[in-house]
């Protein structure tokens, strides 16, 4: 429990962050909810959260934000009129068009003048010793903190957005769906506008893997970039799965990110079928994640496939798999369900996309398959040999442990945190 007000004299931090953090949520969900733990430790954070990307039931976050915030302020959305003209354009190609051309990314929409003075308004009082941003595109919302103020301001991007959303508009063109592809390739060009604009006005910028770090200290070699890493808590139980159960793979992930529909509809289509052909026992498939759309619920017709929806607890899902599959052929950041099923001790096969940023090793810690014929091969393999299986989710479960737990990432935000404020002390 946190101190009270009158009688608490550590630094105060606001917290900008477009989604609620929750233990129990998605990726940004998750990161979000390892940052507040940590900096909560030597500060008064206050958070302010402007929900751009959804809200976690409040019956399915575990966190108790008042043990560990002194305010939490949730902002409500206001879209930006124009935005909201262009978007019922009943024509198709003239609103396409006019999205492409719409002058910030989509997830800024909502940074309209009103949203911005409002923070402003709430803050005024308050003397802040930083100001922390979770993702790139809620800088809009803080312009006006960048004008004449002294307070050092930290961008957690988590995210190389650029890349991301090129990496979005070539899975799109593969899927054959050129409208998406468009407008991701739009996007990305203005994530890369924005990142040359907005970045070097920051001194201090975190991401989540080294891929990511390596790309943008080459574009911005003036800038202190630092990788820190997302994080896992690590399982106090590892009851084994069930024995005379069928052989069960696992997929875990937010299902209305089109890479995740992407990826179980890719296994489910080129994968499973010749999978289950080339074995002579019974395989089934769990697809868990909230927010599934219609295509991927239409993948429980097939036999042995099952959807479950959202899953307030995933724990017993992970005891009952043998593998978890990550045939990711999209997206960026760190795959915190990769580090889930480490933790979980699961023998995990992986595209080398699901486990950028994750220092894994082929064979070692993981398979990695980057085809459908791979993954099949893998998956015979792990399922005919439970050496194999039991090794790799062993040495993966010690990567996990020293390296991604929440203990040790997060002394790391609280280490970088000091040197970021000392670094912007007066002399």
């Amino acid at each position: 429990m946190i101190p009270d007000k009158a009688l608490d004299h550590r630094p105060k931090i606001l917290f900008i962050s477009p989604i609620m953090p929750s233990d129990s949520g998605n990726g940004p969900a998750m990161r979000a909810a390892l940052f507040v733990r940590a900096l909560a430790k030597n500060y008064q954070v206050y958070l302010h959260v402007i929900p751009v990307l959804g809200t976690v039931p409040d019956a399915l976050n575990t966190l108790n934000l008042d043990d560990f915030c002194r305010q939490v302020t949730v902002q409500k959305l206001q879209q930006d009129p124009v935005y909201e003209f262009i978007n019922n354009i009943s024509l198709d190609r003239h609103r396409l068009a006019a999205l492409a051309e719409y002058h910030q990314v989509a997830l800024s929409r909502f940074a309209t003048p009103e949203a911005r003075s409002q923070i402003q308004s709430l803050y005024a009082s308050v003397e802040f010793a930083a100001i922390h941003v979770f993702r790139l595109y809620m800088v809009a919302f803080i312009q006006a903190y960048f004008d004449g103020n002294k307070i050092p301001i930290i961008l957690d991007m988590d995210d190389y957005e650029s890349v991301t959303h090129h990496r979005f508009a070539e899975l799109y063109r593969r899927r054959q769906m050129p409208a998406h592809a468009f407008l991701e390739h739009a996007e990305a060009v203005k994530y890369t506008h924005m990142e040359q604009h907005w970045i070097p006005c920051f001194k201090h910028v975190y991401l989540s893997n080294e891929q990511d770090y390596s790309g943008l200290v080459k574009r911005f070699p003036k800038t202190k970039f630092r990788t820190l890493a997302n994080a896992v808590s690590i399982p106090k139980t590892m009851p084994k799965p069930e024995p005379g159960k069928p052989f069960t793979l696992l997929y875990i992930g937010t299902m209305n990110y089109f890479p995740n529909q992407d990826a179980v509809m890719y296994f489910c289509t080129d994968i499973l079928p010749a999978l289950r052909q080339a074995l002579a026992c019974e395989v089934n498939l769990v697809i868990a994640g909230a927010n599934p759309s219609q295509n991927v619920l239409a993948l429980s017709k097939q036999p042995g496939v099952q959807v479950t929806g959202r899953v307030s607890d995933l724990a017993p899902l992970y005891h009952q798999a043998d593998i978890v599959v990550a045939p990711i052929r999209a997206g960026g950041g760190t795959r915190i369900k990769i580090l889930e099923a480490f933790a979980y001790q699961r023998p995990v096969i992986a595209t080398t996309l699901a486990l950028e940023g994750i220092a894994a090793i082929h064979e070692t810690h993981v398979l990695i398959a980057e085809n459908s014929e791979a993954f099949i091969k893998a998956c015979i393999s792990l399922i005919g040999q439970a050496d194999q299986a039991k090794k790799l989710s062993d040495n993966a479960y010690k990567l996990v442990c020293l390296n991604y737990s929440q203990e040790i990432i997060m002394k790391q935000i609280q280490l970088s945190m000091a040197r970021v404020l000392l670094d912007d002390k007066p002399n």
